[in-house]
């Protein structure tokens, strides 16, 4: 393994610093200007996450029944809807922002779950590229483009701390040391909270199918790698410890919630094979091709589909097609198929059918076309590959100029919210 240079270590770290002072203007930007969410999901978000924290507030708990959602309902799906990093510990301490104003503490939930987007990013995108131009690049563009303020789950929450449990996760194969393992975890968990609670098995199998494609590509590291891990029998009671956390939460999901009719489910959450497959035009793409407009996404910023964002930047489509025909790296296969059988999940395919018989819990799932942003991280690090391959940092990014081009084509990125959404 080669050894960064000090310099280099220490322009990395401030390129990193750059990001989180940008998300951080962004963010007082939107507070000063007091934008909230007025479409979509978003402004349910907003509306679900003020309900509980006001309560929280005034009568000192969290609301057991919600009167203002379907009529009524128990709040017991709903704890882990509006949830997040900050909402819980606000909902423990109430006191302490009694007299704030809630859009501050909305958005300053946001930038915390920002800041493990970027952290995350940024470690694996170190992990796979050699140039700080492209770990600079991707980690903007990935940020910048999660546009949550209309759909907060599905263009943010659905992948905001996949790439650090992926980090994770490689760092415990490649040292075999348990903490990871269990912090990567703890972040799957996390990320269940303000979440649906069907996203549980699109990340796992996400995760799955990444580690999986990853040990066939490279089959002698993968031995290299599981012959470090080793376990014990208290390794397995950390195990169970750690599970203990989802046991709960999924006896919190389906309290109450046999009382409830939810449209286009079984009586038990699941859905039919058939609303599986078409559920939000998933078979379009057979049918009338419309599946694909979303695509189009890619290279304007108004996107013909609010709940799915899949804007990367002016120069996705340059950098995409310098990656899959010059890089000679095998990440570029590895990143490929996991797109591939992405993609081909989200239409409604065969390989949809599959995991929705044998994978767990992924009969609860619906809105497979609304996979497009995951697909999104994962196109956005193979396109990291077309920067990695002209290698603009040689040695490293150390030159103005060069530094300025790196933040020029990324300008497209730097609108993280299309505020015509807010108020």
């Amino acid at each position: 393994m080669s050894v960064i240079p000090t310099q280099k270590l220490n322009y990395q770290k401030s390129l990193f610093f750059l990001l989180i002072f940008i998300e951080i203007v962004f963010t007082f930007i939107f507070i000063k200007e007091a934008h909230f969410p007025s479409l979509s999901d978003g402004f349910q978000y907003f509306l679900l996450q003020y309900n509980f924290l006001n309560n929280a507030v005034v009568a000192g708990e969290i609301p057991q029944w919600l009167y203002t959602e379907t009529g009524g309902s128990v709040s017991s799906l709903y704890y882990v809807l509006q949830a997040s990093l900050l909402q819980n510990i606000l909902c423990l301490f109430p006191f302490f922002v009694k007299k704030m104003n809630f859009i501050v503490l909305f958005h300053l939930g946001f930038l915390l779950d920002k800041i493990i987007l970027i952290t995350g990013t940024w470690l694996l995108a170190k992990r796979i590229f050699q140039s700080t131009a492209a770990i600079f690049f991707m980690t903007m563009t990935i940020t910048a483009t999660a546009i949550w303020m209309t759909q907060p789950w599905f263009n943010f929450h659905l992948y905001y701390a996949l790439p650090l449990i992926l980090y994770l996760l490689h760092t415990f194969f490649e040292t075999g040391h348990w903490k990871y393992f269990f912090l990567s975890q703890n972040l799957v968990f996390i990320q269940l909270l303000g979440n649906p609670p069907y996203f549980f098995p699109i990340t796992t199998l996400v995760i799955t199918l990444y580690f999986v494609i990853y040990f066939v590509m490279w089959p002698k590291r993968f031995k290299e790698e599981v012959l470090k891990i080793q376990l014990t029998w208290h390794h397995i009671l950390w195990i169970f410890i750690f599970l203990l956390p989802f046991v709960a939460l999924w006896t919190n999901l389906k309290f109450g919630i046999d009382k409830l009719t939810i449209p286009g489910r079984n009586p038990d959450g699941t859905i039919t094979l058939e609303n599986f497959l078409n559920y939000g035009k998933n078979l379009s793409i057979i049918h009338e091709g419309r599946d694909l407009i979303k695509w189009i996404g890619l290279f304007i910023e108004q996107p013909p589909d609010a709940d799915s964002t899949v804007f990367l930047g002016f120069l996705a489509l340059p950098f995409l097609i310098i990656a899959l025909i010059l890089s000679p790296r095998k990440e570029k296969f590895h990143l490929g198929i996991v797109i591939f059988f992405l993609l081909m999940i989200s239409f409604g395919t065969i390989f949809s059918i599959i995991v929705y018989h044998f994978w767990p819990f992924m009969k609860f799932y619906r809105h497979l076309s609304l996979l497009s942003s995951l697909i999104k991280i994962f196109l956005c690090f193979l396109i990291g590959l077309g920067i990695d391959t002209i290698r603009m940092d040689k040695p490293y990014l150390n030159h103005p100029t060069r530094f300025m081009f790196v933040l020029f084509i990324a300008t497209g990125d730097l609108t993280p919210e299309n505020c015509t959404t807010c108020k």
